[in-house]
């Protein structure tokens, strides 16, 4: 789809006058935190800033969940979030969107929360607009187990954690002149306490 969606941008800007174009720089990432008995808090990230000539491209989805379990009337808590930041785009489209799920039956307690973002962005060489288009999106889901005024048709299923589990998973890559690209992480857990991750991927094209 981009490479189509860069021949036909490539035709239209085959007659714009160059522009001094000032890069374009990529931020995508998130963090989740289980607190609880069993936890367990995983992010997956991936970038992707593409050169293709006369546009260039970014892509990149962010998922971002947390999972707590806790008995005999423990306390447990699950909270994630994800988000995407581009500048020096054309065109911004950023999409968000997260689902929360606590469980309570008798002392016994789940919660789950999940956060994802997908993002693409265009710019186009020798277009200048006098402001980016950015179109973003934000959408939170609440489910519980007990019926509610609301139907759910797909009521969301929570892993199962045993133990404390922290994970994260980084993909990033940039192709063309005068790339950058950099990743920052941290995971820590602790023995029936918590589990909580972070990432966050910078990339682009100076």
């Amino acid at each position: 789809m981009a490479q189509k969606l860069g021949k036909i941008v490539a035709k239209f800007s085959a007659w714009a006058t160059p522009t001094s174009d000032g890069g374009i720089t990529a931020k995508l990432g998130g963090e989740a935190t289980a607190v609880g008995t069993d936890t367990l808090a995983k992010g997956d990230a991936s970038l992707e800033v593409k050169d293709l000539g006369h546009v260039t491209v970014v892509k990149g989805t962010a998922t971002f969940s947390a999972t707590s379990k806790s008995a005999n009337d423990a306390q447990s808590f699950a909270t994630a979030d994800s988000f995407a930041d581009i500048s020096g785009a054309d065109n911004v489209v950023t999409k968000t969107k997260t689902s929360s799920y606590p469980d309570l039956d008798g002392g016994d307690s789940t919660w789950s929360e999940t956060s994802t973002t997908r993002v693409i962005a265009i710019d186009v060489e020798g277009i200048t607009l006098p402001k980016t288009l950015k179109v973003s999106e934000g959408k939170a889901i609440s489910l519980n187990s007990t019926p509610s005024d609301k139907a759910v048709n797909q009521p969301f299923d929570p892993i199962d954690p045993d133990g404390n589990v922290a994970t994260v998973d980084v993909d990033v890559q940039v192709l063309g002149d005068n790339t950058y690209a950099s990743v920052d992480t941290s995971v820590l857990a602790v023995e029936d306490t918590l589990s909580t991750v972070n990432a966050l991927i910078t990339a682009g094209l100076a």
